[in-house]
């Protein structure tokens, strides 16, 4: 799988619905989150719920 592929995959998981879901999304980007900082910056720019911005943040750190 392509990091590009990786990335939108963990992107899709992190705004679902089941708790475990986004965590597994989570934890795909944890170590690869600097690669991706500016697609992460992007997403969070329309984010209206506040637990997905708060875990995008902390990946960027």
């Amino acid at each position: 799988m392509t990091a590009a592929k990786r990335f939108e995959r963990a992107m899709r998981l992190m705004r679902r619905h089941d708790p475990q879901a986004r965590e597994d999304g989570y934890q795909v980007l944890r170590g690869r989150a600097a690669d991706h900082v500016g697609q992460l910056m992007e997403d969070t720019q329309p984010a209206r719920e506040h637990l997905w911005r708060a875990r995008a943040d902390g990946l960027i750190g």
